[in-house]
């Protein structure tokens, strides 16, 4: 028998945050950012001391701050209507009271006013911090409003922390993994979702390009270059080292470059510092709209059918492959398939073996589908066309 499903409960919470599951743009009863008691995506940069006094004291340690000491003829309403709040416009700039001495009810004497300068607030930095994304990567802007790469000085100085190449949001906190390839020190993720942006569950060690968007990720060290929106990534090493947008990688170890589905067959005895990639299957589309018109023409298959989308492996790859056709007219009056078999290779220029022809037959009349592969227009490139030989098509 299958266990029982858990029964779900909602529980009220209390938080000192204004959401809870935090992010940049919430709010912190605390006073400074501190460590999360649970996850949350980033320590917000609303707390009560960016909110309330980190201007004032900028402006206190300004070297532009001034006290001023003068001598003013106040009557008694205004004492009465005295504000410490109040602003006091003197010599070309506002002041905001700090102490009356010695004022006399009554008497006509000039009173002793100890002022100090407002000035505008100091940025902490040059940069300032504005966003969080969701794989824990503090956004900064400079003062003109323009994104900047970030520098330690600044990220440390808004209370987050410097990795040696990103500025990183608290998000739980970096954990160092022993089996992570170069041992280095990786930003924890949360599970989380964000509507417009991208979908992270429970990812750990992701590198994902800013642009990379409307994705799904989960698992650990997952890299994701720009250009590679819409993915589906759920695994453990999953590296992305071309435009594969939209693609799906799954299971260990997967390396790819070209669009479609990956499955990662994990490390030869289980030695993760062994190559990326080496043992892993899947599926690419490869598809064409064109006519033969004489025998032995060829169309060429195209990945996705994007013009110049060819196959294109990274050095030192085999491809074992299995080339299933499907060839049509546009109202499906007359069909045709084949299956092949052939290896391509790849070292740092291209070859292929010999095309095996499994199966072929069609409708069209006598005609015979072949497959063939050129890797002499260019040697970085398999070219691979489907040629019909015969008449009556």
């Amino acid at each position: 028998m299958y266990p029982e499903l858990p029964v779900l409960h909602n529980v009220r919470t209390w938080s000192h945050y204004s959401d809870i599951n935090a992010n940049f743009d919430d709010y912190d009863l605390n006073f400074a950012p501190e460590t999360p008691i649970h996850n949350i995506t980033s320590n917000p940069y609303n707390n009560l001391f960016n909110l309330y006094w980190r201007d004032y004291l900028n402006g206190i340690y300004s070297s532009e701050a001034r006290i001023m000491e003068a001598y003013f003829a106040l009557d008694l309403s205004d004492i009465i209507s005295f504000s410490f709040g109040d602003r006091v416009y003197v010599k070309d700039a506002y002041w905001r009271i700090i102490d009356i001495t010695d004022y006399k009810v009554g008497d006509v004497e000039s009173t002793q006013v100890k002022l100090m300068k407002l000035v505008t607030p100091v940025p902490d930095c040059a940069l300032v911090p504005v966003s969080v994304g969701l794989d824990g990567i503090v956004a900064f802007e400079n003062q003109e409003g323009n994104p900047a790469s970030a520098t330690e000085q600044c990220c440390v100085r808004y209370g987050y922390e410097w990795n040696g190449t990103d500025c990183f949001a608290n998000i739980g906190g970096d954990i160092i993994v022993p089996d992570d390839p170069g041992g280095v020190r990786r930003n924890l993720g949360i599970a989380s979702v964000s509507e417009g942006t991208r979908n992270l569950f429970t990812t750990l060690g992701l590198n994902a390009a800013t642009d990379v968007t409307q994705s799904i990720f989960g698992g650990r060290f997952i890299t994701a270059p720009s250009g590679n929106s819409n993915m589906l990534a759920v695994g453990d090493v999953l590296t992305i080292s071309g435009d594969v947008r939209g693609a799906t990688l799954l299971g260990k170890n997967v390396l790819t470059k070209t669009p479609g589905i990956h499955l990662g067959g994990g490390w030869l005895t289980d030695d993760r510092t062994n190559s990326n990639g080496q043992v892993q299957s899947g599926t690419v589309m490869l598809s064409a709209k064109d006519t033969w018109n004489s025998s032995g023409n060829g169309i060429e298959l195209l990945i996705e059918g994007i013009a110049s989308n060819r196959i294109n492996l990274p050095n030192n790859t085999g491809w074992a492959c299995m080339l299933v056709v499907n060839v049509a007219k546009d109202n499906i009056a007359n069909y045709g398939y084949g299956v092949f078999t052939f290896y391509l290779k790849k070292t740092t220029t291209t070859s292929a073996s010999a095309v095996n022809t499994v199966v072929t037959t069609n409708d069209f009349s006598t005609i015979t589908l072949n497959a063939s592969i050129d890797t002499a227009t260019n040697n970085a490139q398999h070219r691979i066309s489907i040629t019909a030989t015969g008449t009556g098509f």
